[in-house]
């Protein structure tokens, strides 16, 4: 279990929700979250990563900034300040679909990368922030959010 979900007693009702449901979503949920997400993707340690971060980053909103529904990009440059430039490279690498993602970005009207590698950082982005749509459609569909 990470920090995100030990059983501390914090304010937060999302957090208390996980807490309270912390065996099952780690369980059945999980893997229920993780299938949908990951898509195609089957076996991709770079995707299940993100579901985990994901429901840990919702878990630790504190609820000030703004609504949960638009911290995904927020989400998505966490994800990124914590990923370094040989993790990208093998993030790339590791399924031929991630260049979509990074296809996508290059074609974004306010893309403004400079470089190879901020244009893979830039579709790393797009897929953090997707994973992070998808797990929080998840949980509003089974009513745990």
């Amino acid at each position: 279990m990470t920090g995100a979900f030990a059983s501390q007693h914090l304010p937060n009702p999302l957090r208390d929700v996980y807490v309270v449901r912390l065996g099952h979503i780690l369980s059945g949920d999980a893997q229920s979250i993780v299938r949908l997400v990951r898509g195609d993707m089957t076996g991709d340690d770079h995707r299940v990563k993100m579901v985990v971060r994901a429901l840990e980053y919702m878990a630790e909103w504190d609820g000030n900034d703004c609504h949960l529904d638009d911290n995904g990009m927020q989400f998505a440059l966490d994800m990124a300040d914590e990923t370094t430039t040989a993790q990208l490279i093998e993030w790339l690498g590791s399924h031929a679909r991630r260049i979509e993602y990074v296809d996508a970005f290059r074609c974004d009207g306010d893309n403004q990368a400079q470089s190879v590698m901020e244009e893979i950082c830039g579709g790393y982005c797009r897929e953090a922030e997707d994973v992070y749509d998808k797990v929080l459609q998840w949980l509003k569909d089974h009513d745990v959010g």
